[in-house]
């Protein structure tokens, strides 16, 4: 499914680096990081998560377990204190790639559009 989510933010024009890692002082990366850098932007790019649940095993998952869910909000909180917003996408959510790229330029459009 997560290469679902890489054929939808490769037909995004701006560019797009997987596996980035977004702080300095901790190991966390996003997937995906959509960089805005250079655009005029409000924000320095925005990250992009897949999140791997397995809902028939749900128990087995990083992502729901407790240890690996702190992880994740830790994550996502240091991003926002850096000013880089996540969205965050199941594969449910993949299920739809039309509306999950509308959601990703809207993001991006709305980052740029007040930046000017």
């Amino acid at each position: 499914m997560k290469d679902k989510l890489e054929e939808i933010l490769n037909d995004i024009e701006y560019p797009v680096i997987s596996e980035y890692k977004f702080s300095t002082t901790r190991k966390f990366r996003f997937d995906y990081f959509i960089d805005l850098s250079n655009f005029n932007s409000l924000v320095p790019g925005i990250g992009i998560e897949y999140e791997g649940i397995n809902y028939q095993n749900s128990n087995y998952s990083r992502h729901t377990n407790t240890s690996g869910f702190i992880k994740d909000i830790d994550k996502y909180n240091l991003a926002l204190t850096l000013s880089v917003p996540v969205l965050r996408y199941t594969f449910k959510q993949l299920e739809d790639p039309e509306e999950v790229k509308k959601q990703i330029m809207t993001v991006i459009s709305n980052f740029l559009n007040k930046a000017s």
